[in-house]
């Protein structure tokens, strides 16, 4: 699921073929979005789910509050107390290093 920060989606986000995207169009006042497929996204109950924002966006925190995921990861300082593994990225890490570094804490948390 992702959330683009504007009033609509790109076209080129359109019809993705397992990707949902959605954007302020869809969030109601308080930061609330609404919308079929996101509530389907909240209620599947993933193993893990990763957060990439940075950014303060409350549509985001709003998912990661009502998720049923089994275990939040992200490096989010704006969403940290709503993790289980937080991930402090004082360098400003690009997405790739921040799963390598998700992957390795996710090794040790197995014993492997």
């Amino acid at each position: 699921m992702g959330y683009i920060d504007e009033k609509r989606v790109p076209y080129y986000c359109l019809q993705q073929l397992s990707a949902d995207y959605f954007s302020k169009k869809e969030v109601n006042w308080c930061g609330k979005p609404s919308f079929v497929q996101l509530q389907d996204f909240i209620n599947k109950e993933f193993d893990i789910l990763i957060d990439f924002s940075r950014n303060d966006l409350p549509p985001l925190r709003y998912v990661l509050s009502t998720t049923s995921a089994k275990l939040l990861i992200g490096a989010n300082e704006y969403a940290q107390n709503l993790y289980d593994i937080f991930i402090k990225d004082e360098n400003k890490m690009d997405h790739l290093k921040l799963l390598k570094t998700i992957h390795d804490y996710l090794l040790k948390l197995t014993g492997k």
